[in-house]
């Protein structure tokens, strides 16, 4: 699908509260490569939703770039995302409260 055919699916569909939109878009692109985590289970973080479970080792996604993760490895998956993966989604590499995570203040 491109932009334009994108847009004119949730031109067609609104008014759409943020959420919804974010859950629509995913319905129509497909979850992000940008994820969250918590406790061993890996969201989408567009939408939120459960997408893996590293827990159980069924999660793998080579192009996988997670929020407050400022490696060298999620640099360059992020520069490989098209648009489809970064519309909606937050930025991985800031962390809202501190900066980011990797600025010399602490952070992993």
């Amino acid at each position: 699908m491109t932009r334009e055919e994108y847009e004119k699916k949730i031109a067609a569909l609104e008014p759409l509260d943020d959420e919804k939109r974010k859950s629509v878009t995913c319905a129509l692109l497909g979850h992000s490569h940008i994820t969250t985590g918590c406790f061993g289970y890996v969201y989408c973080a567009r939408c939120g939703e459960q997408i893996g479970d590293v827990l159980g080792g069924c999660f793998y996604d080579p192009l996988e770039v997670r929020v407050g993760h400022n490696c060298p490895v999620c640099r360059a998956n992020y520069e490989k995302l098209g648009w489809e993966d970064k519309i909606l989604t937050p930025d991985p590499f800031i962390d809202e409260d501190c900066g980011s995570i990797h600025d010399g203040e602490g952070g992993d």
